[in-house]
């Protein structure tokens, strides 16, 4: 059983919520007979919606005039069949390094679109490691290829901090902390990276009103938000979740919190059946 499916249970359990597993892993299970919960998907959030977090670039294009974010492009892989080559701006990996530089300076951010858990997201120093890490995400031979990469402003980070919303209110907060390396972008890594929870409430406050249009996105209930604090205090959102894992939190910090988040969103969501 994965980490938030447990602390799911544990909040049935403590509200008297009847549920039943679907699987013989119990990592599918369906509470009150009708809402369904897989792995770390949920029935909070439309269908549309959940597919917009897990693209980056519609992300940015969707609230980049809305809310602080760092500069982003997305560059289609070249080498696409003959049916998407309409799409094509630029089509020789040339034509994307004169691009990227072009509209960023050095360090800058290389990731993949649809990536999750750090996998495939580099900081380039120079155009050498810009070419290497274009070539990786557009390796046709590896399972985690993506036809999509992005050009990202690097952002000089004080804090790194996840905020969990349901409805629009923060439920968790966590700083994703990777100690004094350049960049953590799997944190949990990295000498002494671990999640600390935070009880900051100016923090959490401030956060939740300059993001305000992304947690109330329609048909956006339950998503958490990865942000960014620079060296002058400004926040900056990196990416939204629909369904964040975790994992790392409860390996730092025990269950307790992530239950109770569970047992509030839960008391919410069902109210709205009554």
């Amino acid at each position: 059983m994965e980490a938030n499916i447990n602390s799911l249970v544990q909040a049935c359990q403590l509200d008297d919520l009847p549920y039943r597993f679907v699987d013989k892993n119990k990592n599918c299970l369906i509470i009150k007979d009708r809402h369904h919960f897989q792995l770390n998907r949920t029935p909070f959030n439309s269908e549309s919606m959940a597919a917009l977090c897990k693209d980056k670039e519609h992300q940015y294009e969707l609230l980049k005039n809305q809310v602080k974010m760092p500069k982003t492009m997305g560059f289609l892989d070249y080498t696409v069949s003959e049916e998407y080559r309409h799409y094509l701006t630029y089509d020789s990996l040339p034509a994307i390094i004169d691009a990227v530089q072009s509209n960023f300076s050095y360090p800058l951010v290389i990731k993949k679109n649809r990536g999750a858990l750090g996998i495939h997201v580099f900081l380039c120093h120079n155009v050498d490691e810009l070419t290497t890490a274009i070539n990786t995400v557009f390796d046709k031979t590896s399972p985690d290829y993506d036809y999509v990469v992005l050009a990202q402003e690097y952002i000089k980070t004080k804090l790194e901090v996840r905020v969990i919303f349901f409805d629009g209110q923060p439920v968790l907060s966590y700083e994703r902390h990777f100690a004094d390396v350049e960049f953590g972008a799997r944190y949990w890594e990295t000498d002494d990276g671990k999640a600390i929870h935070i009880d900051n409430n100016a923090l959490i406050e401030k956060a939740t009103e300059a993001f305000t249009p992304a947690v109330t996105l329609p048909g956006l209930r339950f998503v958490a938000l990865d942000i960014i604090i620079d060296e002058q205090d400004n926040y900056h959102l990196i990416e939204l979740n629909s369904g964040p894992k975790v994992k790392n939190y409860i390996q730092s910090h025990g269950d307790t919190a992530v239950v109770q988040m569970y047992r509030k969103i839960l008391a919410a969501y069902f109210k709205d059946e009554e």
